[in-house]
Formats: structure tokens, C-alpha cells, sequence
């Protein structure tokens, strides 16, 4: 059988070939592997758009195709009901205090027409005096009821009080305070008296602590001008501004007097002064109600 040049080049070309060496080939293949490996473990150029699709999808869908879990339901219920709660006692609340702010502002409008009667001399008040009146309501405007209290100078009492009491085998400290808000005639507006709760508890916290008290029971009135009653002389100069606490042991007492210096701003007049004897019925009203507040082991 004839052999064809072609075959006969090609055996030749093979001798020529150097024979391959095992440990290259061996290298070769392994590295392959690898790569073959490192191609299955890297995901799929199409898969990453199939699921970055199926995100936005999800993200863009209305939330009544969402899942819904039961324990986010319930806890939106509770949200509701807490805030429809807390609606309900900001509206009775703020009716109380439109009621509170009517009867105060109809007391002084009563009081200062009765002050003007009683400036009518005898005489006109016998020819004219059937003819005077001055209805309060429709007869008044909101404006000239608000201007009233906005006038008037009210003035806030309180008191601190702090002893030491023997309780079974222990000594403990019982600290109150007292607070009442008169109109300028001392006519009681409102009063309060509570106990404080305090590990450590000084004669001139407590009673800066009742002040603070009384101007935020002040200023929840709706009250513009007040003066407040300072039966030691010390404290006085403190709010007034003459003096200033210092030392490290009087730290408490200066975030308190910063606290009532804060406090004296939301009010368009706002003032200390000091206790002088006719004040002293208010002064022994507060007393009592301290220790009764004492004597329940407040």
C-alpha cells in the first residue's frame, strides 16, 4: 500500500517532538481544576439581574401584597390605642384649663367691677345705681377677658419642709412642700402640697424645689405677671440675682436657682419678694398643710 507524503511528514514532525514532562502536565491540570472551580463557586452574570429584578420588584410593591407578621399588627394596634389615649386625655385636659382660665377671668372681672362700685360716691349710687352693670360673657370680649389676666399680678406662695423621723429602728428623712397662687387680694386660685422623694435633701432645696413648683403650676394657668414670696433672705438674693451660690457642695442649689431663673422668663413680669407680716395667713395655711401631709407619712 503506498504511503502518502503527508503521513510521512507528520511521523516525522512527531520523532522531532521532545517528549512532554509529567511534573508540568501534572501543574497544568491542577491549575485548570482550579479555575474550573473558582467559574462554578462565582454566581451567574444572569442569576445577579434575575435577582436584583425580584428586589426591586418586592420593594416597589404596595404593602398589602407584603406579608404581614402578626407581631407588628399588634404592636400598631397598641401604638394607636396608646396615642388615641393620650388625645383623649390632652383634649379633657385642655377643657379643664379653658374652664379654670373662665372662672379666673370671670373672678376678676367681678372683683374689679365690685371695686368700682364701691368708688360711686353714696349719692350717685342712689340715683344711678339700678342702672350699673357690666355683664361678663356675651357682654365681654375674649380680648378684654384676656387683657384681665394679663394685667393682674398674681402671687405664688410656697414652702419646703424637711425633718427627720424615727421609723421602727431607722432614722429617715421626710421632706413636702406646699404651693398656693392668689390674686393680688390674696384670694386663693389654687393650691398643691405633695412629698419629695430624695436621697439627699437640704431645707434650701426643698424649698427652692416647692418655688419651681408653684411657677410651673403658674405658668400651666396661663398666668403673664406674678410675684413669688421668699421668707429667707438668702434664697431672695439668689432669684433676685444679688448673690450667687458657690462651692461644690452648693452645685444642687445652682441648678435649681438656673432651673427657676429659666422659669421666670416665660412670664411677662416675674419677681421675688420678701415676707413680711401680712402675709402671714398664707404662711400658716402652707405650714399646716406641710404637716399634714407630715402626718400621713407622706
Amino acid at each position: 500500500m503506498p504511503v502518502l507524503r503527508s503521513q510521512v511528514r507528520r511521523g516525522r514532525a512527531a520523532k522531532q517532538q521532545p517528549n512532554p514532562d509529567p511534573i508540568e502536565g501534572e501543574a497544568i491540570a491542577t491549575r485548570t481544576r482550579r479555575r474550573l472551580a473558582t467559574a462554578k463557586q462565582q454566581p451567574n452574570p444572569i442569576e445577579i439581574a434575575r435577582r436584583t429584578r425580584r428586589r426591586r420588584a418586592a420593594a416597589a410593591a404596595p404593602k398589602r401584597d407584603r406579608p404581614i407578621n402578626g407581631n407588628i399588627v399588634q404592636a400598631d394596634t397598641t401604638e394607636i390605642e396608646r396615642y388615641e389615649q393620650e388625645r383623649s386625655d390632652r383634649e379633657l385636659s385642655q377643657a379643664e384649663m379653658r374652664k379654670t382660665m373662665d372662672d379666673l377671668n370671670r373672678r376678676i372681672h367681678d372683683q374689679r367691677f365690685a371695686l368700682e362700685i364701691l368708688q360711686v360716691p353714696e349719692k350717685q349710687w342712689r340715683a344711678y345705681g339700678d342702672h350699673y352693670q357690666r355683664p361678663y360673657g356675651e357682654g365681654s370680649t375674649s380680648s378684654s377677658a384676656a387683657a384681665a389676666i394679663e394685667t393682674e399680678t398674681f402671687r405664688v406662695y410656697f414652702k419646703g419642709l424637711v425633718s427627720e423621723e424615727r421609723i421602727r429602728d431607722s432614722t429617715v428623712t421626710v421632706a413636702a412642700i406646699g404651693v398656693a397662687i392668689c390674686d393680688s387680694r390674696d384670694n386663693l386660685i389654687s393650691e398643691l402640697g405633695k412629698p419629695l422623694k430624695s436621697k439627699e435633701m437640704s431645707r434650701e432645696a426643698v424649698e427652692i424645689e416647692a418655688l419651681i413648683e408653684g411657677l410651673n403650676a403658674a405658668h400651666s394657668l396661663n398666668l403673664k405677671r406674678v410675684e413669688f414670696l421668699c421668707d429667707d433672705p438668702t434664697l431672695y438674693q439668689y432669684f433676685s440675682g444679688e448673690a450667687r451660690p458657690g462651692g461644690l457642695r452648693e452645685f444642687k442649689i445652682t441648678t435649681l436657682c438656673i432651673q427657676v431663673l429659666l422659669l421666670k422668663t416665660k412670664f411677662m413680669y416675674c419677681r421675688p419678694f420678701l415676707w413680711h407680716k401680712m402675709m402671714l395667713g398664707m404662711y400658716l395655711n402652707l405650714q399646716g398643710m406641710l404637716y399634714f401631709l407630715k402626718s400621713l407619712g407622706l
